[in-house]
């Protein structure tokens, strides 16, 4: 239902339905296990989650179009491919092969991302805000091989936090916080243990 319209799914598993994901996977996953092995020779690294797929390639252009024809003939179902690049978007991430060959990641976020942070007159406790930043700030540590690019990305949120109505020494203070946070990380407590199946028994 959408609107005053009413639509009936002839082909495939509904949409929402809560399984779909797994089915949709194990379904694929038959075919994929062909594949990985007709062209084991060719893929130095595979990779798929859900419906993106990534890895990297050592075949021939020619094996690389084969490769294509051969995923698409399985069902209904059809792939969008790329052309062979040092460079692609994954999921939240830019993989890119450097000069030297090693990899390098950043951030990848959606042009149509539209940013709709939680705004500071919403009834959430600010102390939600802070933690939103720390985890941002946290994910952007970890994905951006380069301390210019997690530089980049931690500017873009405060300008965006800022567009969205928030102070800015307010934001500033976050950022700072979660900043030497991450760069000087504490040790941990331990998390207690539990007794033994023994000692439960008794």
């Amino acid at each position: 239902e959408f609107g005053d319209m009413y639509f009936q799914q002839l082909t495939g598993t509904a949409m929402g339905t809560s399984a779909a994901c797994m089915w949709a996977t194990i379904y694929f996953a038959i075919h994929e296990a062909l594949l990985l092995n007709k062209y084991a020779n060719c893929l130095l690294l595979y990779k798929r989650f859900i419906d993106d797929m990534q890895g990297i390639w050592i075949g021939s252009s020619q094996q690389y179009e084969q490769f294509q024809i051969d995923t698409d003939n399985y069902g209904d179902l059809r792939w969008d491919f790329g052309p062979l690049t040092r460079s692609i978007d994954f999921l939240d991430l830019t993989i890119s092969i450097g000069p030297s060959y090693n990899i390098i990641t950043t951030t990848y976020q959606k042009p149509i991302n539209l940013y709709q942070y939680i705004p500071p007159h919403s009834a959430h406790s600010p102390k939600i805000m802070k933690g939103v930043v720390y985890s941002l700030l946290r994910q952007y540590r970890r994905q951006n091989s380069q301390e210019s690019d997690y530089i980049h990305f931690v500017l873009l949120l405060f300008k965006r936090l800022v567009q969205r109505g928030w102070d800015k020494e307010v934001i500033k203070g976050y950022i700072l916080q979660a900043d030497t946070r991450l760069s000087h990380p504490t040790q941990q407590p331990k998390k207690p243990t539990l007794p033994n199946k023994k000692m439960l028994i008794l």
